[in-house]
């Protein structure tokens, strides 16, 4: 996705505003034909991903929840910014992620199956239900993330900063914790069961009841 498509939307969230006027968008790329062109490019690249919707000939809706799933199967958004945008059921299969800022952006219901999110700033992100099977988080900063009922089978998080996450009824068959730093995180009514944790102190993370943490790494054994 091109930096100006980002821009595009990132102006949503910095106006307030769910719709924009054409012309505020021109207004803010410098009003030049030549950007004025540029800014139609995203709009039509953003309206094919699904993110926004034309409305009244010249306003532009960002995508609402329950409309149309923006597709960005297979994206390179590598060392992006990211943070705070809205991309609540966007499908990003085998999205490249890897560095971007991610930092409080809202994911919920995103299908990341297989996207690599290698040293990803992902802060704060609400990811709650998301699916992200296969998915490569390695190295990455999650402290905070909502995981809640996430599928995170087979997901790499080795590395990872998971401090104050809630893994609370998340899928973690598979899953790789190694060296990943866990502490205070939320597992209550998480099945650790073939999730390694190798390396992993969970002294002081909230661990499903009738579990202790020597008990949780040698189930993972």
């Amino acid at each position: 996705m091109k930096p100006l498509s980002l821009r595009v939307l990132r102006l949503f969230g910095e106006m307030g505003m769910d719709r924009l006027d054409l012309h505020v968008l021109f207004e803010a790329a410098g009003n030049e034909a030549s950007e004025r062109e540029r800014v139609l490019d995203a709009i039509d690249e953003l309206t094919r991903a699904g993110m926004l919707d034309a409305c009244g000939g010249e306003l532009f809706f960002r995508g609402k929840d329950g409309g149309a799933r923006a597709d960005l199967t297979g994206a390179d958004l590598s060392n992006a910014d990211l943070s705070g945008l809205n991309f609540s059921g966007a499908i990003l299969r085998n999205a490249r992620l890897e560095g971007s800022d991610l930092r409080t952006a809202r994911l919920p219901g995103a299908d990341l199956s297989s996207a690599c999110l290698k040293n990803a700033d992902l802060r704060n992100t609400d990811m709650t239900e998301a699916i992200l099977p296969g998915a490569d988080l390695t190295g990455a900063q999650a402290s905070g993330v909502e995981f809640f009922r996430c599928d995170l089978s087979n997901a790499c998080f080795e590395r990872a900063c998971l401090r104050n996450v809630n893994l609370r009824g998340a899928t973690v068959t598979g899953a790789r914790f190694s060296g990943a730093d866990m502490g205070v995180a939320i597992l209550r009514e998480t099945d650790l069961t073939g999730a390694d944790l190798s390396g992993v102190d969970l002294s002081t993370a909230l661990l499903p009841k009738g579990f202790s943490a020597p008990q949780a790494a040698k189930k993972s054994a």
